[in-house]
């Protein structure tokens, strides 16, 4: 599924499911934002305690599988409250940083390789 169609589906499910929860587009922009940020949080919690030894990348790697849905389902929410189509954003983003930076070098180190 491309990312136009998941932004499409996610901001109808929110009409769908909460149809009087938010007055305003303002309203709905700070409950999506929040909840992005909090979905990061659990993320970043997760990698914090991986890194300190509570568990290993496998289980870290089966986490975030859970949390990084959630973070991109309230990302294209904030996307769509404002207007955005994330997927041309993201097109004029790489082109403008190739163009800063250089074409996207090869080689990028991954703690696991077979799941890049």
């Amino acid at each position: 599924m491309d990312l136009v169609t998941i932004q499409r589906n996610e901001a109808h499910d929110v009409g769908v499911y909460f149809p009087d929860r938010f007055d305003t587009d303002a309203d709905q922009l700070l409950h999506m934002l929040l909840g992005l940020v909090g979905e990061v949080g659990e993320a970043a919690n997760d990698v914090k305690k991986w890194d300190r030894g509570d568990f290993d990348f496998v289980e870290l790697a089966g986490r975030m599988r859970k949390e990084l849905p959630d973070i991109l389902i309230y990302l294209v929410l904030v996307a769509d409250v404002l207007g955005i189509n994330l997927e041309t954003a993201y097109h004029n983003k790489k082109e403008f940083n190739d163009q800063r930076f250089g074409e996207a070098q090869s080689g990028v180190r991954h703690p696991n390789p077979s799941s890049a």
